[in-house]
């Protein structure tokens, strides 16, 4: 991601919106630059705004979202956008019922937090 990584009125251009947790050091990795660089191939990364508009839905195509919630008419303004990864436990914010009207698919990747005790990947689930 750019140091200077515009936020909030999106200018149209074909971007991926990546939540603030991904710049955090403590995260920090190998995996994590490649992953992101590898985004930049296929648009412009950009910060997740903190509140989501109808003025930051030109050009997105997909979002990796923290617990930001998604209000049903930033769905309606984003016409590009394809998938919301929700990055963190649980997917309430996203707004399933927004994302389905406007054919916006939803994953989840809830075994993020492995450092907390009683998380699936800590009990020995999965197998």
């Amino acid at each position: 991601m750019a140091e200077d990584a515009p936020t909030g009125q999106n200018d149209g251009a074909m971007c991926i919106y990546v939540c603030r947790q991904l710049q955090n050091p403590e995260f920090a990795g190998d995996a994590r630059r490649s992953g992101l660089e590898a985004l930049t191939r296929l648009a412009e990364v950009r910060e997740l705004p903190a509140d989501l508009t109808p003025a930051d839905a030109a050009g997105v195509v997909a979002v990796i979202a923290d617990s930001t919630p998604f209000p049903d008419d930033f769905y309606a303004a984003a016409g590009e956008l394809r998938v919301v990864a929700r990055w963190g436990v649980g997917f309430d914010q996203v707004n399933v019922a927004g994302a389905t009207r406007h054919g916006v698919l939803i994953t989840s990747l809830p075994c993020t937090w492995t450092r907390w005790p009683n998380t699936p990947s800590r009990s020995g689930w999965p197998p």
